[in-house]
Formats: structure tokens, C-alpha cells, sequence
């Protein structure tokens, strides 16, 4: 009489249920998708829509409006937007 011992049946009941659930993990797992690149169309109305927020930004800054750390922040996010869109291939 043969007979094969599966690898689950070595570990020790407490670990049991702990491997099961990593294996399923590692199972569902897929390699992670390279992203999309930009078309050129989307790449320029990206720059447009930011170029125009730092536009406005810089006019409220001329007219003397005070601006919330949010509106700081949004300008900045437009320049790495515009960076990364100036790097991206």
C-alpha cells in the first residue's frame, strides 16, 4: 500500500490554518500591470488644466489674495503633475 503525505499534514495545527491563508494569498497574487502611458492628446490637456490652475494661482497671488495652505498645495501638485508629465515616455 502506497501512500503520499501531503506537506500541510507536517505543521503543527495552530500554524495550519496560518499557512493555508498565506499559500491562498500568494496564489491570487499576479504580477502587478505596468501603467498605461499617456497619449499625447491626454498629456497636453493635462498640461493645459495644470498650466491654467498655476495661472490663476499666481493672478489671486497679483491681486493680493491671501492663499490657504491647500491652495499652496495644489499649486505644488500642478508643477510635479507637470514634471511628471515632461519625464513620462
Amino acid at each position: 500500500m502506497s501512500w503520499a503525505v501531503d506537506e500541510i499534514d507536517l505543521i503543527e495545527g495552530d500554524r495550519k490554518a496560518e499557512s493555508v491563508i498565506d499559500d491562498l494569498i500568494n496564489q491570487d497574487r499576479r504580477p502587478p500591470a505596468k501603467p498605461r502611458t499617456l497619449t499625447y492628446r491626454e498629456k497636453l490637456a493635462a498640461v493645459e488644466h495644470e498650466a491654467m490652475l498655476i495661472m490663476v494661482t499666481g493672478e489671486n497671488i497679483a491681486a493680493g489674495f491671501t492663499l490657504s495652505r491647500n491652495e499652496l498645495d495644489r499649486a505644488w501638485d500642478a508643477v510635479e503633475r507637470l514634471r511628471f508629465i515632461f519625464n513620462a515616455r
